[in-house]
C-alpha cells in the first residue's frame, strides 16, 4: 500500500526541478514562502514537489498548510544507509531524538533523563534502538526550535514528516 502511495506521488506529481529543503531558524514563513511561489500545487492547500533534494537525498515531496501548521512529507524508499543518513541530517538541523517507538516498544528520552543521567539515558537509547533490525516498523520523534518531524519507516518505506507551527 505504502508503494502506491510513493507510485501515485511520483506519477502525479509536476514539478520537473530539483529543489533542496532548507529548514529555516529565523523566519517561520521564510519555507512556507518558498513552498507555495514554487512547488506545483497539486491540491487544496497542497502543493507537490517530485524531487526535492534534503542534503543530499532526493525524495518525492508534499507539502500543505492547514490550521496553522506547514506540514511537509518526504518519501523515498527504505535503505538502512538512507536510514541512519536522515537521522544525521536532523541532527546537524539541530533536531534532538526524544521518542523512538519500535515494534510496539516505546523509550521516552525525557523520562530516562529524568531517571537516571543524561549520559546514562543517551546509552540507553542507544541500547534500545540497536536491538532492532534496522528494517523493523519503526517511528521516530524529534524536535527542534519550531518543528516537529517524525521519521517513519517500514522495511519499505521511509517518510519524514516536518511540522513547523506558525
Amino acid at each position: 500500500m505504502r508503494v502506491l502511495a510513493l507510485f501515485y506521488l511520483v506519477l502525479f506529481s509536476s514539478s520537473l526541478s530539483a529543489n533542496t529543503l532548507v529548514l529555516p531558524e529565523s523566519s517561520r514563513g521564510e519555507l512556507r514562502q518558498s513552498i507555495t511561489s514554487s512547488w506545483q500545487l497539486c491540491g487544496e492547500s497542497l502543493w507537490c514537489e517530485d524531487e526535492l533534494k534534503y542534503y543530499r537525498d532526493s525524495f518525492i515531496a508534499q507539502a500543505s498548510l492547514v490550521e496553522g501548521v506547514l506540514r511537509v512529507e518526504l518519501i523515498n524508499e527504505y535503505s538502512a544507509e538512507r536510514l541512519g543518513q536522515i537521522q544525521l541530517y536532523l541532527r546537524q538541523d539541530r533536531f534532538v531524538l526524544t521518542r523512538a517507538e519500535i515494534e510496539g516498544q516505546v523509550f521516552d528520552v525525557a523520562k530516562a533523563i529524568e531517571q537516571t543521567s543524561i549520559e546514562q539515558a543517551d546509552r540507553a537509547l542507544i541500547l534500545f534502538l540497536n536491538q532492532f533490525p534496522q528494517d523493523t516498523n519503526r517511528t521516530l520523534h524529534w524536535q527542534a526550535k519550531d518543528w516537529h518531524a517524525e521519521l517513519v519507516s517500514d522495511g519499505e518505506l521511509i517518510t519524514l514528516m516536518l511540522n513547523q507551527y506558525y
